[in-house]
């Protein structure tokens, strides 16, 4: 039997009973509602269907990777992660199970990955957003992912003078390794080659040139020629003219549209953050926005504050954007962008929009404690007063 479900903003059309099941046991904190022909309105979910803990299921598990908890899943699913990071944490949990357990002790066809070192004490509870007493059903707090590092094997004492020479021997050689790599990148960063050889470290490095060249994405069809370039910078020389509308969004966390809604997308306030609603790290999560004006023509394109840049420790645990499609009409542009907490403009490179302006996101820059993705700041530039990048 299928039932309408939605989570309160959005209609998800027809599901089947174990599918409102699954939503359910993963947010049980969430909104959620459900509807059939016949009924005058919307009933709460938890009150049409017996709600069991999703793992409960036959061939669902809870699964952890020791910091972060990641909902029910099935063995092919965990083998899959586990083969993504062999040398990983992986954790599995039941409800009626005393405490988590070692996915390599559940699933026994699983290949384990090398002995780590014995921590020295027990870990911690695994961090919450809100500090409440866990439901029947919880899972137990899960184990951390770090361990004390091994301590290096001392060396016989009449063996000291052996090693200092040995030593010795491995620096001179690292130093004539090393001198051979610069003489190699030298070459490498002639001009005369036409070709200047760049490190990708945009999540590293704070340092950023004035005339925004470090970041930039350009597409190239197959018969050679290239789509309209995507600039994206630090800064602008001129002043962002902005275009005003409307935004929607394809989920919002919790369904709090005061704390998380899409108003604060162009709210000027760095303190306040759209956070998006789904299952996972926030891919496939979208954006759109309609312009007031019924003729917009042609655009600049955007600026953006990405993340949850209210404090350095909030944008550094939660998700950020990292790759997004734009599109209106006939126009699709692909944006790679910086990971920073400041403000990056992006030039679309003569984007002309029809009707609404739709953003897909495609991949993040992983949050530390949360998969939660934010985003602080996104306005739709219509046109720079003077210059450009």
């Amino acid at each position: 039997m299928k039932y309408h479900y939605s989570d309160g903003s959005q209609d998800y059309g027809e599901l089947t009973r174990e599918e409102i099941q699954a939503r359910v046991s993963s947010r049980p904190g969430g909104k959620h509602l459900v509807w059939q022909a016949g009924w005058d309105s919307w009933k709460p979910a938890q009150e049409v269907l017996p709600i069991v803990p999703v793992a409960d299921r036959e061939g669902l598990y809870h699964y952890s990777d020791g910091s972060n908890r990641f909902g029910a899943m099935t063995a092919e699913e965990i083998n899959a992660r586990i083969a993504r990071d062999p040398d990983g944490k992986h954790f599995v949990w039941r409800d009626g199970w005393p405490e988590w357990r070692p996915a390599h002790d559940v699933f026994p066809t699983i290949p384990r990955p090398a002995p780590a070192p014995t921590p020295t004490a027990g870990p911690p509870s695994t961090p919450t957003r809100d500090a409440t007493d866990a439901p029947a059903g919880t899972p137990p707090s899960t184990p951390e992912r770090h361990a004390t590092p091994a301590q290096p094997a001392q060396a016989p004492a009449g063996n000291k003078g052996k090693k200092g020479l040995w030593i010795g021997i491995g620096v001179a050689a690292a130093v004539v390794l090393l001198l051979v790599i610069i003489a190699a990148i030298s070459s490498n960063n002639d001009p005369a080659n036409g070709e200047t050889a760049a490190a990708d470290d945009r999540a590293g490095s704070q340092e950023q040139s004035n005339t925004g060249a470090n970041d930039s994405y350009s597409e190239e069809s197959s018969d050679g020629d290239s789509s309209p370039s995507v600039e994206v910078s630090m800064y602008v020389d001129g002043e962002p003219f902005l275009l005003a509308g409307d935004w929607g969004a394809s989920s919002i966390l919790e369904d709090d549209m005061q704390k998380y809604g899409t108003q604060n997308l162009d709210d000027n306030d760095a303190k306040t953050v759209w956070a998006e609603g789904e299952f996972g790290d926030g891919r496939k999560a979208r954006l759109e926005f309609t312009p007031f004006e019924s003729e917009v023509g042609g655009i600049y394109g955007f600026r953006m504050l990405n993340g949850h840049c209210r404090t350095r420790k909030l944008w550094e645990a939660n998700a950020r954007v990292r790759r997004m499609r734009v599109h209106s009409g006939e126009e699709e542009r692909i944006v790679e962008l910086i990971d920073t907490p400041d403000w990056q403009y992006v030039s679309l490179g003569g984007f002309a929009v029809r009707g609404s302006i739709e953003f897909e996101i495609l991949d993040v820059y992983p949050g530390s404690k949360y998969e939660d993705l934010t985003i602080s700041e996104l306005n739709i530039i219509w046109e720079l007063q003077s210059g450009g990048f």
